[in-house]
């Protein structure tokens, strides 16, 4: 199962996301860097233009609430930092 396809089932229990991606950030590992990595590399999240589709069209605003997140400095920073760690972690 792909990470968006969680986040459409807790907006589907849910009115706001925030509380969920907040622990995502808050979790310090390689993995939960590298899977926010995964996650923006592999959805249109991040891009600027993209609205709702699919499932998203019945919760317009969580998927701007993810969006949102996604485009944040802290899920860049966070998502980067993944990816060093990843990147050096192959050095050794």
């Amino acid at each position: 199962m792909e990470i968006e396809d969680w986040l459409c089932g807790i907006a589907q229990a849910e009115a706001q996301l925030s509380p969920y991606l907040g622990k995502w950030l808050a979790t310090e590992t390689d993995n939960a860097r590298l899977n926010l990595a995964a996650f923006i590399a592999h959805t249109d999240f991040a891009k600027p233009n993209r609205h709702p589709s699919d499932y998203w069209n019945n919760r317009p605003k969580l998927f701007d609430e993810v969006a949102a997140w996604v485009r944040s400095e802290a899920a860049s920073r966070t998502c980067w930092s993944g990816v060093i760690a990843e990147k050096n972690a192959g050095t050794d």
